[in-house]
């Protein structure tokens, strides 16, 4: 199996998909809440974070 990341907006994050920050850490995002008019992400460690829609994030992509 294979992973590489790929940068998209915040907006576009769905639930069950790892985020990858610049330092190297990651989590798993659990809720992906449009409904705000921002998006609010819980992950499954607990963390909560908001974001404006267009901000852009990179995920890890596993082609198997």
């Amino acid at each position: 199996m294979n992973a590489h990341t790929l940068e998209v907006e915040w907006d576009k994050l769905r639930p069950g998909v790892t985020v990858v920050r610049p330092d190297g850490r990651h989590g798993r995002a659990a809720v992906v809440d449009r409904s705000t008019g921002g998006v609010v992400v819980l992950f499954t460690d607990g963390r909560r974070e908001r974001h404006q829609p267009s901000e852009r994030v990179r995920v890890l992509v596993r082609e198997v």
